[in-house]
Parts: structure tokens; sequence; C-alpha cells
């Protein structure tokens, strides 16, 4: 048990074959996170995870690659549609 609150934070990255610079990711994160938690003296912790496309589905459906007119009509709907 803790003795202080403590916030936790996931990203889940849901394109691995986009992921950027880790470190990155999750300084930004600290920088948004801080005035919630730093600021106000809580103790906190955050990780990125990144998640493999072959266990990956949304709606039953695998998602699209990267970059096609099938990621594109994903986007564009902002729903999984059959392709």
């Amino acid at each position: 048990m803790w003795a202080r609150p403590l916030c936790f934070s996931c990203l889940v990255a849901l394109h691995p074959e986009r992921p950027g610079p880790a470190c990155a990711q999750v300084e930004a994160i600290q920088e948004a996170f801080a005035p919630y938690v730093r600021d106000r003296g809580l103790d906190w912790e955050s990780h990125i995870e990144y998640i493999d496309r072959s266990s990956w589905r949304e709606n039953g459906l695998r998602p699209p690659m990267p970059d096609t007119d099938a990621e594109k009509k994903w986007i564009e709907l902002n729903k999984p549609v059959p392709y």
C-alpha cells in the first residue's frame, strides 16, 4: 500500500511501425501531466506500451497497414471498416 496517492498513466501505442522516439514521447507525457501531478506534489509513474500488430483487433478487424488506402478510410470514417 502506498503511503501517498500515486498517479499511474500508460500510453498504449497501436502503431508500432511508427513509434517515434520513445524518450521524447515519455517526456511529452511528463510535461502534459506536470500541472496535475508534479506541481501538486504527487508521486507519478508513466510508461508507453507498444502493441504487436498481430494481437490488435478493432471490432474483430485487423487494422490496415500504415499509409494505405484502407488506413485512410478508417481515419476518414473514424471507425474500423472491412477492407
